[in-house]
């Protein structure tokens, strides 16, 4: 296939088989263009909400200890020292307790 050029209006544009070239443009148009006609509709929630109850609509799940992810970094430092801190002294208790128990019985 070879190409040669043709100009059109003082532009050239490669003359190519099976194109046809409008003269009130400077570019070709291919033959297999279709020009489609508007959609009509544009949304429905038709079936939606059966589909939806067909398996029951649950609620999420809550986790036991949700993510911290995103959290104040300064926050969390000072939750864990509070959490490790309030660790300690209940094993000191129960130590304690248990001493106690021990001298009684």
């Amino acid at each position: 296939m070879s190409l040669s050029l043709q100009s059109i209006r003082g532009s050239i544009v490669p003359k190519l088989p099976n194109v046809l070239v409008d003269s009130n443009l400077n570019y070709p148009i291919s033959q297999s263009i279709v020009v489609k006609m508007a959609k009509s509709k544009n949304h429905t929630n038709h079936n939606q909400n059966k589909k939806a109850h067909r398996n029951g609509i649950k609620k999420p799940k809550s986790h036991r200890h949700p993510s911290l992810k995103g959290v104040d970094p300064k926050f969390l430092r000072n939750q864990r020292f509070a959490k490790r801190g309030t660790f300690l002294l209940k094993t000191k208790e129960q130590a304690a307790a248990k001493a106690a128990a021990a001298k009684t019985a």
